[in-house]
């Protein structure tokens, strides 16, 4: 209960029943209205409550609330993107990493070192390297950041190998003058003629470094790094330049560059550099600035906010980025720059909606880290597809995730035993699933509620025509409602308004429903529909007006009962809500009949003071 405020605000309802608390802390909200600019309001606040021995306590005390900032300029605000999803190229814009940086900064000083930086995509690799170049500023080295997609030449791997070593010869020549003589090799397929060119610009200048930065290195042609004499003539110049100490490699890729890489022996001098989540234990200062940060200033993102997002996110830079997205766009159509957990978890909800985001955004789950031929590629994606299908029809089975779950269902699939095997060891490998007992859980709950909220038809629509077709099929069947579902449920629930309820009109609504998967949604809210008849429903009545009596003894309050009078005059009945149909006043009126109480007792909250006089 507010007893009193400030006259710079107006409470339009001063006192509210929490009811039985349970949690240990819970949100108390009042709607108030802003009669005059004030920096803050005091409130007078009471709060009144019963023990567990029905001993009545209360405590009061003054609070002083501080407003929001009056200076933001909220139509300019709107317009902001204060959180990008983009790789960083500066110092100022990277969070966190600061010890990849100083790795990758030791390798470039006296003797050129090479390493390859690997790990889930969305995590900042390409940031990291990007920020990187950004550091270094020499004429005597070149950091050159070239993508797989600015030299790789899907068709034919000699043109690839050609296009890389002339877009490195011609850098070289335009990032220095005194190199610009230095006449570019004719590959025509053989990438090891640039070796001729480094000996030219050593003899030129034997101090001068490059560092050559090669992103989405796992994406390029298969041919290039696979076992061959293709991959080997790359793969052994790749290793003869890197040994010379004026040159190095810094190859970036997903997770399965550690595999690729770990083919050949050639690389095993490449500094293995692994980019995850943030860890909260020991990244937690820089989680908080990456949510904090790009809205200082502007927004007062509270420690629960940021643990809310945490647990949803396990951590991922991306997807704490699409949520803050989310967050920073709802605050401000609020005019509110202080968010709570409460805001993010509604900025939760808009980022996983189906306008915001997309199979893309989740597809390295599914796709990332495959070992082998590409035929298994496609093979192996598939089933890791069709594994989180089925994880997901047992959660909203209400099921807990186990592997005897997994496997009930995994033949509905196409899949074995063994598959089931595989690929959730890989899931847990690759820190997508973790055990607990016996049971799975997502570690980023972000994903998983994706998935729970549309997510699954998203990836059904990633499969092949036919097998989309199959699967929507199995999973149709699977959703439709049988005829002894209705049976059962029409033993229990027999009449509704005096009418018969049989499986035929029980089909017939449902068929309503042209979709199978809103008929199963249906048909769970009639499983969970409780019908009461007029016996059972004065019977609640009844065990309802023994326990209003009990509390009366417990107050000891005494009533004076007159024999002459065939009811009750000495107790007020009366309701809250202004619901229609059977709402308040009909079930009042009932009470007060089914306990023999005076019709005229059973009121509306308005009449309860006249009906005192």
């Amino acid at each position: 209960k507010i007893l009193d405020t400030d006259t710079d605000i107006r409470i339009s309802k001063k006192e509210q029943f929490l009811g039985i608390i349970k949690s240990p802390k819970i949100i108390v909200e009042f709607e108030y209205e802003v009669l005059k600019q004030s920096n803050s309001v005091i409130l007078d606040v009471e709060l009144t409550w019963s023990s567990a021995n029905n001993h009545l306590n209360q405590y009061q005390n003054l609070i002083e609330l501080d407003s929001q900032s009056a200076n933001i300029n909220w139509e300019d605000i709107k317009n902001e993107e204060p959180y990008n999803l983009e790789p960083v190229e500066s110092y100022s814009e990277l969070i966190g990493r600061e010890n990849i940086i100083a790795r990758l900064k030791a390798m470039s000083t006296t003797s050129i070192g090479s390493a390859y930086i690997y790990g889930q995509r969305r995590v900042g690799k390409t940031s990291i390297v990007k920020t990187f170049m950004n550091t270094v500023n020499s004429p005597e080295l070149l950091l050159y950041y070239i993508e797989a997609g600015d030299w790789n030449d899907a068709k034919n791997a000699y043109n690839s190998m050609d296009n890389l070593g002339e877009k490195i010869c011609r850098k070289i020549q335009r990032h220095n003058s005194k190199f610009s003589s230095v006449q570019i090799p004719d590959f025509q397929g053989s990438f090891n003629k640039i070796s001729n060119f480094f000996d030219e610009i050593i003899d030129i200048d034997k101090n001068y470094k490059v560092i050559i930065i090669l992103d989405e290195f796992d994406r390029i042609s298969r041919d290039l790094y696979e076992r061959g004499d293709i991959g080997q003539s790359f793969v052994l110049t790749l290793r003869s330049i890197s040994n010379r100490p004026q040159f190095g490699f810094i190859l970036v890729g997903g997770e399965k560059l550690e595999y690729i890489l770990s083919q050949w022996q050639e690389f095993n001098k490449f500094k293995p550099i692994r980019v995850d989540y943030f860890n909260k234990e020991e990244d937690w200062e820089d989680f908080k600035k990456l949510i904090q940060k790009p809205t200082e200033g502007i927004l007062e993102i509270s420690d629960s906010a940021i643990n809310a997002i945490y647990e949803e996110t396990a951590g991922n830079p991306y997807f704490t980025k699409m949520i803050c997205i989310e967050l920073f766009n709802f605050m401000v159509s609020n005019r509110d720059i202080h968010a709570t957990d409460k805001e993010t978890k509604k900025a939760f909800v808009l980022a996983r909606s189906s306008s915001n985001i997309g199979a893309t955004d989740f597809s390295h789950f599914w796709e990332d880290g495959i070992r082998g031929k590409i035929e298994k590629e496609n093979e192996t994606s598939l089933k890791r597809r069709k594994i989180l299908i089925v994880i997901i029809d047992i959660l909203k089975d209400g099921e807990k995730i186990k592997k005897n779950a997994i496997l009930d269902r995994c033949f509905e699939f196409t899949l074995t035993n063994d598959d089931v095997e595989k690929y959730l060891t890989e899931f847990e490998q690759r820190k997508i699933l973790y055990t607990s007992g016996n049971e799975y859980f997502f570690i980023v709950n972000f994903f998983k509620e994706w998935l729970m909220a549309g997510g699954v038809e998203k990836i059904v629509s990633t499969f092949d025509e036919e097998e989309k077709v199959s699967i929507n099929r199995q999973r149709e069947e699977k959703e439709r409602v049988k005829s002894e579902e209705i049976l059962e449920l029409t033993c229990i629930n027999k009449t509704y308004r005096g009418q018969e309820i049989t499986s035929d009109k029980v089909r017939r609504w449902l068929n309503q429903f042209d979709d199978v998967f809103d008929q199963r949604l249906m048909f769970k809210l009639l499983q969970n529909f409780k019908l009461y008849s007029d016996f059972e429903v004065r019977e609640k009545m009844e065990t309802l007006y023994l326990l209003v009596r009990k509390e009366l003894r417990k107050r000891e309050k005494s009533r004076i009962i007159d024999s002459q009078k065939k009811k009750k005059d000495d107790i007020l009945v009366t309701y809250l809500d202004a619901s229609p149909a059977k709402g308040g006043g009909y079930f009042t009126k009932l009470f007060a009949n089914t306990n023999n109480i005076y019709s005229g007792n059973a009121c509306d909250a308005d009449s309860i003071e006249k009906k005192n006089k």
